[in-house]
């Protein structure tokens, strides 16, 4: 495609994720910066170039990649992610922390977008609320989440183990609770509510969870 327009600034970012994804540092930060001189203004293309230069060890430089593509598309909730990720590697809380709120604000203001683009957007980010230890933060971005897909049972585990992380006990059990009243013969239900009340401990483990437990460690195990 670029042979038959190689002036395509969509095209050359395109080839420059494709080459950095392959750890082609060089042949893509070409790519992307041709995408720039064509369109500076083309705000995934300095997301890009902020991924490729974290990737290559540069932070300072994709400090200020990621600052512009914020600039140019303040309402772009990946953008908001890559920074605030960004600032707290490189030690700066304070800014990770607001970057990160900013983030979970631009997430919530999106209506238009289709539901599973959404449930993405606010599972991601309650991830990674969870993977900073901001428990709150994760348990009631999983909620929304669960609202826009609620067959989503990694989810739903993942907000119930929030809140337990957020020393929310009663929280929890109410949830896992009302988790099992709705699906009765889900096992995952069940064995989410044994885990944190004592009375609904069965004596062992199921059998269709211990194959799956199994199986998924068959391909690894020696």
């Amino acid at each position: 495609l670029l042979q038959e327009t190689p002036d395509d600034a969509t095209l050359h970012n395109f080839a420059g994720m494709a080459q950095i994804q392959l750890q082609r540092f060089a042949d893509g930060e070409a790519h992307v910066r041709r995408a720039l001189e064509l369109d500076p203004a083309y705000a995934d293309a300095w997301n890009s170039l902020g991924n490729l230069c974290r990737l290559a060890g540069r932070p300072e430089q994709a400090l200020q990649a990621y600052q512009e593509m914020t600039r140019l598309a303040p309402a772009a909730v990946t953008g908001w992610i890559n920074l605030a990720d960004l600032y707290r590697q490189i030690g700066h809380d304070e800014r990770a922390r607001a970057a990160l709120a900013t983030a979970v604000t631009q997430a919530e203001a999106v209506q238009d977008a289709a539901p599973a683009y959404r449930h993405r957007l606010l599972a991601g980010l309650a991830a990674l609320h969870g993977a900073w230890g901001l428990w709150d933060g994760c348990a009631r971005l999983h909620a929304l989440a669960l609202a826009l897909a609620p067959g989503d049972a990694q989810g739903r585990r993942s907000m119930i183990d929030a809140l337990r992380q957020a020393r929310r006990h009663g929280d929890a059990l109410r949830e896992a609770q009302a988790w099992v009243a709705r699906e009765p013969a889900n096992e995952d239900a069940q064995r989410v509510l044994a885990s944190i009340d004592e009375n609904q401990t069965p004596a062992r483990a199921a059998d269709d969870e211990v194959s799956r437990l199994f199986d998924s460690h068959a391909g690894s195990f020696d």
